[in-house]
């Protein structure tokens, strides 16, 4: 504990005790903390800042402490009241994020015919608080083309109502990525006016580093443009898509690994897998428990093929372009490290060059599998 903190031209200049700083800058302004604690600025190493930014624009359907909704009669009000709060015309989309079905008092997730009930002419769509699936009523369903007829996509799934091949309005891992693209679109006239008020939000909290993960072009284009025109109060990463790879990595104006006005591109984010909430991470042994649309041997849900990984890891590695692996089974983790061994023959770079390849969530990473990042 030190008694004072001096700063010059926003660095700080001296710490150490209150006499000393007074003595040697004579001309400070003091600021008297009131016995408060003063802590440097804390770095955000994992959250999704244009996903908190477009939340602004959404019905706020997160369960208490963040939120109020707690049942399904809540969470369909507060959809009504947003609708007429916001002067929603019918036909226009409407949104809601943070929902969680283990903290409603039914204890499941809403379907499209609960939907339907409040919203029947406005199409929505409502994000899961994991971020990893959500629900869809039926214009939303109708917009996107999503019918009985539609197949899964690979590494997603679409639930159906019991007994037939109807959907029921959740979409899990990939089969929500069409209405994440669709959300982007329709909110993305906000974008400038949400950013500064969403910089105030993590700036507020202590943060003066955020990241966002997955970044798609035209949003890294976003994001520079706003620190280039001297709009950044906080420093900014962002990750790439892996969807992007090939083209970022042609591109030879793309800048990676070096702020430029506070904002920087660090290097490209995979999705492995899915979350455990939804039962849609990627364990190597079958779920104990029963996993919705799934008979037997339940693994749940790889976001990627092996091979197709080990072909991005690769070419990578070839580039020095740093990965960041969303990964939450332990299924997922064997995926990440086979496909770094791949990389490394293809290559023949060393096992243990300092690329630092980061494994994002990790959360049921077997002690093997600790071990083998550790010697990797």
């Amino acid at each position: 504990m030190v008694e004072a903190l001096v700063t010059q031209a926003g660095k700080i200049a001296y710490v150490g005790d209150l006499n000393t700083a007074q003595s040697k800058y004579k001309n400070a302004a003091q600021v008297n903390l009131n016995s408060k604690t003063l802590l440097p600025g804390f770095i955000d190493p994992h959250s999704h800042f244009d996903m908190v930014s477009n939340t602004i624009g959404q019905a706020n359907l997160n369960p208490p402490p963040v939120g109020k909704i707690d049942s399904m009669d809540k969470l369909l009000q507060a959809l009504k009241d947003h609708k007429i709060d916001n002067n929603i015309a019918d036909g226009e989309w409407i949104y809601g994020w943070g929902y969680d079905e283990s903290q409603l008092k039914e204890g499941r997730h809403p379907t499209k015919a609960d939907i339907d009930k409040v919203l029947r002419n406005n199409p929505v769509y409502l994000q899961h608080t994991s971020g990893h699936m959500g629900v869809a009523n039926s214009k939303a369903l109708a917009a996107l083309n999503i019918t009985a007829d539609t197949k899964n996509p690979e590494g997603g799934n679409i639930a159906r109502v019991k007994g037939s091949s109807e959907p029921n309005g959740l979409v899990q891992e990939t089969a929500m990525y069409p209405f994440m693209r669709r959300m982007l679109e329709v909110l993305e006239p906000n974008q400038a006016k949400f950013f500064e008020q969403t910089q105030d939000y993590y700036a507020k909290n202590g943060l003066t580093t955020a990241h966002n993960g997955s970044t798609a072009r035209n949003t890294i284009q976003f994001f520079q443009k706003q620190a280039d025109a001297g709009k950044l109060k906080i420093d900014l990463v962002a990750l790439a898509g892996s969807s992007d790879l090939d083209e970022n990595l042609a591109d030879k104006d793309f800048v990676w690994k070096t702020y430029q006005n506070g904002f920087k591109v660090q290097g490209t984010k995979i999705i492995a897998d899915g979350s455990p909430q939804g039962k849609t991470a990627c364990f190597s042994q079958p779920c104990l428990t029963p996993v919705p649309d799934c008979k037997k041997d339940c693994r749940d849900l790889p976001s990627i093929s092996q091979d197709a990984l080990n072909e991005m890891f690769a070419k990578a590695y070839k580039h020095d372009n740093q990965l960041f692996i969303h990964n939450n089974g332990d299924g997922a983790t064997d995926m990440i490290i086979k496909a770094h061994e791949y990389a490394v023959k293809k290559t023949g770079q060393a096992a243990d060059k300092d690329r630092r390849t980061v494994p994002i969530h990790a959360q049921f990473a077997r002690p093997d599998q600790l071990e083998a990042f550790k010697k990797i």
